[in-house]
């Protein structure tokens, strides 16, 4: 079932919060982004700087007499938002203010939940499948006007999910199943661990590009094999070997032909797996 929504969060130190805005305003463009369609990104809330935003921290703490803001503190929460291969599909069907509506309506659900202010969300719509990239205030102020830093639950973040399916329903969309979840009913870990988009990009290209060499080689043998079953099949009429000899030769050949065959059929599916991720 691919007909799902995604959201992952992760608090981020001032460092990777400036890392992550120069990403989604393009300040920094990774060789995977299609530059052509680079205009058609939306840039719904553009982040502030990391001396904004840590000054801003900071003066709220000095005004609660709060301790000094640290040099590796937590300053943001870095979101994404992503679709399920057929999810997709129904994403890109939408205007482009429809999607921007959207990605809105679920970050600034998440936002009110958490209790942490929304000051980031671009839309982009230059990479292999389409997300939304948005950043919440690392710290809250509570009613005391004390900032309190990002302190979520395994429960809460299990609840994320829910939040972003509620808001896409009506389109036929649901949540994600939780990663625990998968793994207790028997997936492939290896699917379920979650890799950021920039990793998926660079290595489900080497996979396909690994499972094409594999495929074409067990075609090759595949293809090796019939050949030595009709040259068998040939001498046996010329009357140039044995009918035993060759009855056992074209058995050994017929066998490695098929379990080729199998595993071009295996691979096949792969590479259309991967090319669907892709």
């Amino acid at each position: 079932m691919t007909m799902t929504i995604s959201v992952r969060v992760t608090p981020v130190t001032a460092k990777k919060s400036s890392g992550q805005r120069r990403h989604d305003l393009r300040a920094q463009t990774p060789d995977y982004v299609d530059t052509d369609r680079t205009k058609d990104n939306s840039v719904l809330i553009e982040p502030p700087t990391v001396d904004e935003l840590r000054a801003d921290i900071a003066k709220g703490r000095k005004r609660a007499g709060q301790q000094s803001l640290r040099g590796d503190a937590r300053i943001a929460v870095a979101g994404i938002i992503t679709w399920g291969h057929e999810a997709q599909g129904v994403i890109d069907s939408l205007s482009r203010e429809e999607q921007d509506a959207l990605y809105k309506r679920v970050a600034q659900r998440i936002s009110t939940e958490s209790g942490h202010e929304l000051i980031g969300l671009v839309v982009h719509r230059d990479e292999s499948a389409p997300h939304a990239h948005f950043m919440l205030r690392g710290y809250r102020r509570d009613e005391d006007g004390k900032e309190l830093p990002w302190r979520k639950d395994k429960a809460f973040m299990r609840r994320l999910q829910d939040i972003a399916g509620e808001e896409v329903q009506a389109l036929g969309i649901e949540r994600g199943t939780p990663k625990e979840e998968r793994i207790e009913r028997g997936d492939d870990a290896s699917k379920v661990v979650h890799r950021t988009v920039q990793e998926l990009h660079r290595d489900l290209p080497k996979e396909r590009d690994a499972l094409l060499k594999t495929l074409e080689e067990q075609r090759a043998k595949a293809l090796k094999n019939r050949r030595l079953i009709d040259e068998q099949e040939r001498k046996l009429q010329e009357g140039r070997v044995e009918e035993e000899k060759a009855q056992k030769r074209i058995e050994a050949y017929a066998r490695r032909e098929a379990e080729a065959a199998a595993k071009v059929q295996e691979l096949e599916a792969k590479v259309q797996e991967l090319e669907q991720q892709l």
